[in-house]
């Protein structure tokens, strides 16, 4: 049996799940638990608190009269992905991207994905992909300010404009950018809440903008931005695509866009095989330590 303990009730369930289904040992004995279940804490926090109490107890692994039961912990990357601090064990697991929503849109066919989300054809679905190109990494460089922004408030823990709990705001109905004007009240706003000098935040943002071009220089921009963040910025490229090309324009929610890409992760690609070797791994890993 697996218990993992996932941060939330969004997509995390939904995930996990389809990657446990997957396992050789576990895809008919595994069980979601949701942080909130036992901890007043919410999301990576009480999914982190969860683990540490089991790893004092040491109970990872327990003989139970059903057999021995594995206990996992699933928590974001969250901004560690630029800033580290990252713990090292065998039954916590962390996204490669920001968050679930970023796994699954960045690992799932946007071939097959947008069969299912726009009810086209699979050769429809291959020209708008090739015409989406690698969106997601280029939704990065569209939004590099405003990762710059979020970084920094992060840094300081300032609730302000810019955050990453925000999604960006868009320029046009069918366009992804962001408005200069957005960049620059954002900028002011957090100036004047943090009570930092212009000097501290200078030299801050240069720390943040060095660890930020090091993530696009080695062409993993996507991974950085936020999965919620993610649909807003493929609908209106659809629909920016379909509007040149005449074709009615969708309304689509963020729900029906993440369910469609839930839909097409394959077991087969390498990111899946990986994770399920890992988990495959536990009892081995498990009896080891």
């Amino acid at each position: 049996m697996l218990h993992i303990v996932v941060e939330g009730d969004d997509f995390d369930p939904a995930y996990y799940g389809k990657i446990a289904s997957w396992s050789k040992n576990f895809a008919q004995s595994f069980n979601i638990i949701r942080a909130q279940e036992y901890k007043s804490s919410r999301g990576k926090t009480g999914v982190l608190q969860l683990f540490e109490e089991t790893q004092k107890s040491e109970s990872f692994a327990q003989e139970t009269s059903q057999g021995k039961r594995f206990t996992i912990f699933m928590v974001d990357s969250d901004t560690q992905i630029l800033f580290g601090g990252q713990i090292d064990h065998p039954h916590l697991f962390y996204t490669t991207g920001y968050d679930v929503e970023s796994d699954i849109l960045r690992h799932a066919s946007d071939k097959e994905a947008l069969v299912n989300l726009l009810q086209i054809s699979p050769v429809e679905s291959a020209d708008l992909v090739a015409e989406l190109g690698d969106w997601i990494d280029h939704s990065a460089k569209v939004w590099a300010e405003w990762l710059v922004l979020c970084c920094v408030s992060h840094t300081i823990g300032l609730d302000c404009q810019a955050r990453f709990e925000k999604n960006p705001k868009l320029r046009k109905r069918d366009s992804p950018e962001l408005h200069p004007k957005d960049l620059e009240n954002a900028w002011e706003d957090l100036r004047l809440r943090s009570g930092f000098s212009d000097d501290e935040i200078l030299k801050l943002e240069g720390q943040i903008r060095e660890k930020l071009d090091s993530v696009f220089n080695a062409e993993n921009g996507g991974r950085i931005v936020k999965g919620k963040w993610l649909p807003q910025y493929l609908t209106r490229r659809l629909r920016e695509i379909l509007s040149l090309k005449g074709i009615s324009r969708p309304k689509l929610a963020e729900n029906q866009v993440l369910i469609a890409y839930l839909g097409a992760l394959n077991p087969e690609d390498r990111w899946a095989r990986e994770y399920v070797a890992r988990l495959d791994s536990l009892p081995s890993e498990s009896i080891s330590n």
